[in-house]
């Protein structure tokens, strides 16, 4: 992993033999995660053929089969090459015809906030009714503490937004919270806005931009939007914290090796309080658990230039 903003380099995650498949219509195979410990006789641990194999190399973009040891791949060419690496342990890996192709580099991504926000029930659903009834559902099955999701739509409700009389009804004794699917708006219950001490007497963190949307009587609506005021509401009720965040990024993690990312870039690692180290140091420790299945290169989460003397 990398950090920019003038740190050292440090390394996170030093070989990755990450692989994902695709090929055209429904026919998928994908083996984006490759950790196998390494047979002990030598052989190959994983050797994939009977395929297409697209190398993204300008000289040769094509081959017919791949070996993999451990976390290296030591074999892309010919089915006879990858054979002879084969040994009583190895893993046949049939594609069948499909296509094999490197992993994905993602190019500007935030783990940490995705696997904050995406989080909990997935409301992506077709309806209010749905995500109603899914609501539901989900505090049936989680009987005990905060209920909290993502994905919901702002065409499912009126301009004024969602408000927190519906989740109410549904949860009137339990905090809820649910972001939007844009991650910039929050739709939250009575219980969630209580503990978070917002009522008609709370002030907007930033008046017409960060702010609680509120009803003719001045009375908070549950629908919150952009972050001060909605990481002040989340944070009373699920406090965020270094283990929180390693909580939920654990849980985001299968996400990217199933859609075949195997390096990516964190385009601003947000700090928990002032504390930004802390966070580099969850993706350190991901990668010694061996829970991190894809390379990372990352930089600070700066939210104005440093005062200069003078300035």
């Amino acid at each position: 992993m990398s950090r920019s903003g003038g740190t050292s380099r440090r390394a996170v995650l030093r070989a990755g033999a990450g692989l994902t498949a695709a090929a055209a219509m429904t026919s998928v195979f994908r083996a984006s995660e490759v950790f196998a410990q390494g047979a002990a006789d030598g052989a190959a641990d994983y050797v994939f053929h009977n395929g297409r194999v697209y190398t993204v190399a300008g000289s040769a973009p094509w081959a017919k089969a791949v070996a993999v040891k451990g976390k290296t791949i030591v074999h892309v060419g010919d089915e006879a090459g990858a054979m002879a690496l084969a040994g009583p342990k190895t893993q046949m890996v049939d594609l069948k015809g499909r296509l094999l192709m490197p992993g994905f580099v993602e190019g500007h991504t935030h783990p940490f906030l995705g696997a904050f926000l995406t989080s909990g029930l997935d409301l992506q659903l077709a309806n209010l009714d749905e995500v109603l009834a899914a609501i539901a559902g989900y505090a049936k099955e989680h009987p005990t503490g905060p209920i909290r999701g993502f994905g919901w739509r702002v065409d499912m409700f009126p301009p004024e937004g969602p408000n927190r009389a519906e989740l109410d009804r549904i949860l009137p004794d339990r905090p809820a919270f649910f972001f939007a699917i844009d991650g910039h708006s929050l739709w939250a219950n009575s219980k969630a806005l209580e503990m978070a001490g917002v009522n008609r007497d709370t002030p907007d963190p930033i008046p017409r931009f960060s702010y609680y949307a509120r009803d003719q009587k001045g009375d908070p609506t549950g629908y919150v939007l952009e972050v001060n005021a909605v990481l002040s509401l989340v944070n009373a009720v699920e406090p965020i914290s270094a283990q929180t965040m390693a909580r939920l990024l654990e849980g985001w993690l299968p996400k990217a090796a199933a859609a075949g990312i195997t390096t990516v870039f964190d385009a601003g690692v947000p700090p928990i309080g002032s504390d930004q180290g802390a966070m580099f140091a969850l993706y350190e420790d991901a990668e010694k658990r061996g829970v991190l299945p894809f390379r990372v290169s990352a930089s600070y989460s700066v939210k104005s230039p440093p005062d200069r003397p003078g300035g």
